[in-house]
């Protein structure tokens, strides 16, 4: 279940026409995520994904981590990760 939840996202943000130019690279195994950045997001960041309904974690100052729980509905899975995408593409 995670490993098919992992590969639709990987597939997924990877293929966002909203995250061209802004994303690097889409990296992880099952539902353990990285999305890396091209650019540090701005200040707010986080709270903007809160506004959104998702809880954004960064790493390595420009990496956005998604680690969903591993009992995750697929339906409950794509409605937050739309909430990350649309997040994301807000950015400038």
């Amino acid at each position: 279940h995670a490993e098919k939840l992992g590969q639709h996202a990987i597939e997924r943000l990877r293929e966002e026409k909203s995250l061209k130019g802004k994303i690097s690279e889409v990296r992880g195994r099952g539902l353990m995520l990285g999305i890396e950045l091209k650019n540090a997001p701005p200040a707010g960041f986080v709270e903007r994904g809160l506004a959104h309904g998702v809880a954004i974690n960064l790493t390595a100052k420009q990496v956005v981590r998604l680690a969903p729980p591993i009992n995750i509905s697929s339906s409950d899975f794509d409605e937050g990760l739309d909430r990350v995408i649309k997040t994301l593409a807000a950015e400038p």
